[in-house]
């Protein structure tokens, strides 16, 4: 079953854009509804609807011209006229109403009348005098000449509105804001992935002609039917999936949701792994995924002002949330500008502000995947940034039941063809995980240098993480805790021998408390000492004393320990 275009909207065909038209239904009835109920007798009421790249501003513009289209009274005199993403062609005014003549002539069969008129229209426009001043109104002359005439209307369906108008020149603009007050036969809805200050400035002339729509990012609600739509056009084992994750684990919907930001392109981009099932190679649909979101968030980056780049790229560094105070410090921006592009980038939907207790809010990176995405192409080498983000999503992602899962699979994925760079990141950020027990970790590194050395690269093998000692002391800690004695004896041993010294006195306590096994406390202590570690000392006067009763070798402890 044909599955909607992730990237170009407009060219998935009518039946599936409806049948999976499911969210931005509120947006949608305010628009239709005012469209719907008028004869276009007055200028209109026109709308920009705003929101990030992805927010699903196209697919909402198609829904309307499909609506238009199979409205049986709108269709006879309404004619859905709907832009491309792109229109590079189209720098100008005059431009402008060309390419909706061209669209007119598109819109008809072969051989039909209104066809023969519009691609009349077309040639007309066409043969204006290119060194007239005025050809932008000739030309708007034509046009309107041309739809009156047929007793016709046009609803002007444009994506990237901001990016087209802001070509337009002063006058190009107010001319256009003299049709929409006085010309009843065209209405616009238009889609903008940033906030153009023409619909916000007073000074401006287009302020006044549309009403702001803002697509917010989606609700839990609206994130649960747009991955059952999703999940039935993809087949009965993907809904199936589906299904099952909302059944049994709903908080990887809202985990999905925090990491898109609520945006229902990078939705569609995860949905996959969630329809993958806990057998799929997460890692490798990840790592293919970024890769593809790469030109949208690249896009993202280029529509910042300069100003605002190094803010969102010291944020997306950080990865957690920071202060203006702490923003500005790294960006070397005074507090006072910080703060005034955090303001804007909020309207941009590209930072979200976190609330304290205090004046000093934080500030992060709202669409968490934009994050990933930019840790995984800007992060810094040296501070492990490349693999941060793997971890960062597999803590949200994966209940303990699925890493474990995952390690005891990784041996037979490492089987026939291995992305060997890949690997090694997804090993790293797994070894990162503080949930994942320490012999999962040994586990995975064994594995993964067995491989990296079958083939030969000790480049790479350098490269692989090991678990520290101060891994196994906290390990070591837990499992007392659980009154797991000989596990917490062995990971104390290993802690000692990767350099962790102070381990030798919660090996002796464990030895003297727990385990009763005296003569290896006495030796454990003494080794504490051997080491430099003179409280050494107290644990061997308190284990001669109160457990051996050899108080003279006590009594020589407690005055090492008293000169000492």
């Amino acid at each position: 079953m044909e599955k909607p275009k992730k990237y170009n909207p407009q060219n998935t065909s009518k039946t599936v854009l409806i049948d999976t038209f499911v969210i931005r239904l509120k947006e949608f009835q305010r628009i239709w509804e005012a469209i719907a109920s008028s004869k276009m007798e007055v200028p209109e009421q026109s709308y920009i609807i705003q929101g990030v790249r992805g927010a699903g501003k196209t697919t909402l513009l198609s829904r309307l011209a499909f609506a238009v289209e199979d409205h049986e009274e709108l269709s006879k005199w309404l004619i859905p006229v709907q832009f491309k993403e792109e229109e590079y062609g189209v720098s100008t005014l005059f431009n402008f109403w060309l390419k909706i003549a061209e669209v007119l002539a598109e819109q008809f069969e072969e051989g039909s009348t209104e066809n023969i008129a519009f691609d009349t229209l077309v040639e007309e426009i066409e043969a204006i005098d290119p060194d007239d001043e005025k050809d932008y109104e000739i030309a708007y002359k034509l046009l309107d000449k041309s739809l009156h005439h047929r007793g016709k209307k046009i609803l002007l369906l444009i994506d990237n509105i901001a990016d087209l108008f802001d070509t337009f020149t002063k006058t190009d603009r107010a001319f256009l804001r003299e049709v929409l007050s006085q010309n009843a036969k065209i209405r616009i809805v238009g889609g903008s992935a940033i906030a153009l200050e023409s619909f916000y400035d007073h000074s401006e002339p287009l302020y006044q002609f549309f009403s702001v729509i803002t697509l917010e990012r989606l609700s839990r609600e609206e994130t649960e039917k747009f991955l059952l739509s999703l999940g039935k056009i993809s087949g009965p084992e993907s809904l199936k999936n589906i299904r099952k994750v909302l059944k049994e684990e709903p908080q990887k919907i809202e985990s999905i949701r925090r990491l898109t930001g609520g945006v229902p392109r990078t939705i569609y981009l995860l949905f996959e792994i969630l329809a993958e099932g806990a057998g799929g190679t997460t890692f490798q649909y990840l790592d293919e995924t970024l890769d593809m979101v790469s030109g949208i968030y690249k896009h993202r980056m280029d529509d910042l002002s300069a100003q605002q780049k190094p803010i969102v790229h010291a944020i997306a560094q950080n990865w957690d949330a920071m202060s203006a105070k702490e923003i500005a410090q790294k960006t070397r921006i005074s507090s006072k500008n910080v703060s005034a592009q955090l303001t804007q980038l909020q309207k941009q939907w590209i930072i979200e502000k976190i609330s304290t207790d205090t004046k000093n809010h934080l500030y992060r990176v709202q669409e968490r995947f934009f994050n990933i995405w930019y840790l995984t192409r800007y992060g810094i080498r040296k501070d492990k940034a490349k693999v941060r983000w793997l971890t960062r999503f597999l803590e949200t992602w994966c209940t303990p039941e699925e890493l474990m899962n995952r390690v005891a699979k990784f041996p037979n994925e490492l089987k026939g063809s291995v992305y060997l760079q890949g690997m090694l990141a997804y090993t790293s950020a797994m070894m990162g995980l503080e949930c994942l027990p320490i012999e999962h970790k040994e586990l995975l590194r064994k594995t993964a240098k067995e491989t990296l050395s079958a083939h030969k690269n000790n480049e790479l093998i350098n490269e692989l993480p090991l678990v520290s000692g101060s891994e196994y002391l906290k390990s070591a800690r837990e499992c007392i805790e659980n009154e797991e004695f000989d596990r917490a004896e062995s990971f104390l041993k290993t802690a000692i021998e990767k350099g962790e010294l102070k381990s030798n006195l919660l090996l002796g306590n464990l030895y003297a408390d727990q385990m009763h096994e005296y003569s290896k406390a006495e030796q454990a202590y003494q080794q504490a000492i051997e080491n430099g570690d003179t409280d050494g000392y107290i644990n061997l006067g308190i284990l001669y004393s109160e457990h051996m009763q050899e108080y003279s070798k006590a009594e020589q402890a407690y005055q090492q320990a008293i000169e000492n």
